[in-house]
């Protein structure tokens, strides 16, 4: 019998370390059409955002579409590992392109939120919100983001992964939840 923290440090350790391994064919179609839906979805809003905008400048329209942009390379590196593409040596892109579209696609998603956050909120208590949830947005992309990439590339290194791995399953749920 294992133990629950043995359980859950190998079943982090199967979307950490690797790709799928099962053969339900059924999963694997649904994880395809769902990348594949994720993909369109990402293309459809980069261009909405540029036919929709007049001038391309301002915070809303840059974090809309920087995280627009985030979703295309977040979906290819999990595609790329849950589907076993790049292996050996090249699964390090696999994890780069999840790190590269994780940063936007999070930080700017609450970037794009509060750059309209001043439409809700007015007068000095508006300010003061509009300037706590700017600095929590920025606290929480340096303390969140640094120690969640670390665990990946840990993870996928050659010695001592599984230290890295059950870093991984503690910060994944204490990130879920600073980003909430």
């Amino acid at each position: 019998m294992q133990s629950n923290s043995t359980f859950a440090i190998r079943f982090a350790a199967q979307g950490v370390l690797g790709g799928y391994d099962g053969d339900s064919l059924a999963l694997q179609v649904i994880i395809g059409l769902a990348t594949g839906l994720t993909m369109y979805n990402a293309l459809e809003l980069v261009v909405l955002v540029l036919i929709t905008f007049r001038r391309y400048r301002g915070l809303y329209f840059w974090s809309l579409l920087i995280s627009s942009l985030g979703l295309i390379p977040y979906t290819l590196g999990f595609s790329f590992k849950f589907f076993k593409v790049l292996t050996g040596n090249a699964r390090w892109a696999s994890v780069v392109l999840l790190n590269i579209g994780w940063y936007p696609m999070i930080t700017g998603q609450s970037v794009v939120l509060w750059s309209r956050l001043h439409l809700i909120v007015s007068g000095e208590r508006g300010r003061k919100i509009l300037k706590y949830t700017k600095w929590m947005i920025i606290v929480d992309a340096i303390i969140l983001h640094i120690p969640t990439s670390v665990g990946p590339f840990g993870s996928n290194g050659t010695k001592e992964t599984s230290t890295f791995v059950e870093a991984y399953n503690v910060i994944e749920k204490t990130q879920m939840t600073g980003f909430l």
